[in-house]
């Protein structure tokens, strides 16, 4: 017969996760954002290029790198600060949310006023610098006057990243792809009506890239005027001494895109000095493509960051586990799924950027096709170097990301490409996946400090979130019926631990209570409500109930609030929960609902 202790370990697996649900919205959006800002500068250089020719072509891509540089600092401080950010939301501290969301929103601004007057004030040099000297200085012009009617939006690029990802914490989801696709709208409307209208030119085409980010930024501050907004800009007390750690937080992101720029700079020195100009275009093309196939694993990666903070604010080990396993599968099944459509239709893909060479053509489907058996590795080292920034470890993401998104594939170039040819550094791609696999197996056995066998091995879970499984019991619920069976197990779980049987009682009836709540007034319309329920005994009797659901907004601490002064016969469970609790918190943290009673 089963002894107390046994019944109260015995956790059900009913319902899907929530960590999965979450991941599921989350990683939609950010992925659908991805690829409509990635069609938005395709649709630019083709514009350009059909209607303006090779010299505006070729100045467009010469001042790419200064893009690169202000959505680095973007990317540095939004990716630094929302694992921040998704801890302070779940832990309830609005006011610490407001004031580090505020402080790295004006560090943003103030680092895009000085990189506009540098530009500025040194325009003609950079423009030399990035290539427009000898027999190319005649696109200096071109250069300067893309960039002067880029400048305009320099502070959007540094704070846009940034305001999406809060607008999703605090639960809309559907405001910033409105946003992202309004921004490429205007962008090509505009693009257009500058050749065949104003025919401003370089400018022209800067100013129409330049008004739809001011498009989208409109549309995502709406959100920060309704009532329901949390999100606030705040001018007291705000904490300028965390803006190193939020950027060193950062550091990943920003190493990922410094080695692509990387990767792209020494293969193309590379591809030049082994097969000339005609594989460096088909290397350009690729790099096109492989934005797009690239954007299903970094969508996911986003969506890593962004939640892992709010498990680890709830010292949720078990969902950090569901969440990596859950990225890791869809990040995996989708780059799959759209690098083979590129693998099989490679040949027109090419075909779009190089009619008229079909030399060039044959070379750049190649190319696609051997990027395409790359793509699923890399979304695998995507997501887990994202997986454990999220986690804030720094140094393993860090040196993961470096050697995944361009190290492997720079040293393997290296190697093959005097043996092979333009094949060998398209060979270091997939042969670079591979071993992106090994260093993963490798960084997680020097963690664990044993060969890893289960995914366990593999979550780096700090030891500051682990917890005894004798002190906490957790299920998944998805109706009253369990509910009802899962408050039992709670008290079978409090006598385990030696507790006297009225407050074991008082523990079960308070889970009880408040699912039954929950299931009564905010599961209206909700599909497939799933609410995940644990409670924790400390060392030193005190209990703690945590639960988080998927429902409709519903703060039953304002419920009972709100009727306080009714008759005292009603209500008399809810009355009984909060009159008895030491502490309770509610937060509503990405349409979750997370609350938490202490006894």
């Amino acid at each position: 017969m089963e002894n107390n202790k046994n019944a109260a370990r015995r956790a059900g697996k009913k319902g899907k996760n929530i960590a999965k649900l979450l991941l599921k919205k989350t990683m939609m959006v950010m992925t659908l954002s991805m690829l409509v800002s990635i069609l938005g500068m395709m649709i630019d250089g083709i514009i350009i290029g059909r209607f303006l020719g090779a010299d505006r072509t070729a100045a467009y891509g010469m001042v790419s790198p200064i893009l690169i540089v202000a959505s680095l600092f973007g990317g540095l401080l939004s990716s630094g600060a929302t694992t921040y950010l998704s801890q302070h939301l779940a832990k309830g501290e609005q006011e610490a949310f407001n004031q580090l969301f505020s402080v790295v929103i004006f560090t943003a601004v103030l680092i895009s006023a000085v990189f506009i007057v540098i530009v500025c004030v040194f325009i003609n040099p950079i423009s030399r610098f990035l290539g427009a000297s000898g027999d190319a200085a005649y696109l200096k012009d071109y250069m300067k006057a893309y960039m002067m009617g880029l400048l305009p939006a320099v502070p959007l690029l540094l704070t846009m990243e940034l305001g999406n990802q809060a607008v999703q914490l605090d639960g809309d989801k559907k405001l910033p792809m409105m946003g992202i696709l309004a921004m490429l709208i205007v962008d090509v409307v505009l693009d257009l009506a500058n050749v065949f209208i104003f025919k401003w030119d370089m400018m022209g085409m800067a100013l129409a890239t330049t008004i739809s980010y001011y498009v989208s930024f409109a549309i995502i501050l709406s959100h920060f005027f309704r009532k329901s907004c949390s999100v606030r800009l705040v001018f007291k007390n705000l904490p300028w001494k965390r803006v190193g750690s939020v950027l060193m937080k950062g550091l990943p992101n920003a190493t990922s895109r410094l080695m692509s720029t990387l990767r792209a700079l020494c293969l193309n020195k590379i591809l030049i000095a082994v097969a000339g100009s005609m594989a460096v275009a088909a290397f350009s093309v690729n790099t096109s493509a492989g934005n797009i196939m690239n954007a299903a694993g970094n969508g996911v990666a986003g969506a890593c960051v962004m939640i892992a903070g709010f498990f680890i604010a709830d010292r949720d080990s078990k969902s950090l586990e569901q969440l990596l396993a859950s990225a890791l599968k869809y990040a995996f099944f989708l780059s799959c799924i759209i690098s083979a459509v590129f693998f099989i239709f490679s040949n027109n893909v090419a075909h779009m950027f190089l009619a008229g060479n079909p030399e060039a053509v044959a070379e750049a489907a190649r190319v696609i096709r051997y990027y395409a058996v790359f793509v699923p590795g890399f979304a695998v080292g995507a997501v887990f170097y994202s997986y454990l920034q999220g986690l804030q470890n720094v140094r393993y993401s860090s040196i993961i990301c470096a050697l995944s998104t361009g190290g492997l594939v720079i040293v393997c170039a290296f190697i093959l490409a005097p043996l092979k040819g333009a094949v060998g550094v398209w060979m270091s791609f997939p042969i670079s996946a591979l071993l992106t696999l090994v260093v993963i197996w490798a960084a997680a056995w020097i963690h664990c400090g044993h060969m890893p066998k289960t995914l366990r091995d593999f979550a780096f879970i700090p030891e500051k979130l682990e917890l005894s499984p004798e002190n906490y019991i957790e299920e998944s619920v998805t109706d009253m019926a369990q509910a009802a069976e899962f408050s039992e197990k709670v008290r079978v779980f409090c006598l385990s631990r030696s507790v006297d049987k009225r407050k074991a009682n008082r523990c079960a009836l308070c889970v009880e209570e408040i699912l039954k709540n929950t299931f009564t007034y905010g599961c209206e319309n909700v599909a497939s409500p799933q609410i995940d329920t644990r409670v924790i005994c400390s060392e030193d009797g005190t209990f703690t109930i945590r639960i988080r659901d998927n429902c409709n907004p519903f703060n039953p601490q304002d419920y009972f609030a709100s009727n306080a002064e009714e008759d005292k016969t009603l209500h008399i469970g809810i009355r009984s929960v909060f009159t008895n609790a030491k502490k309770i918190n509610y937060t509503s943290v990405m349409k979750l609902n997370n609350l938490t009673v202490t006894y």
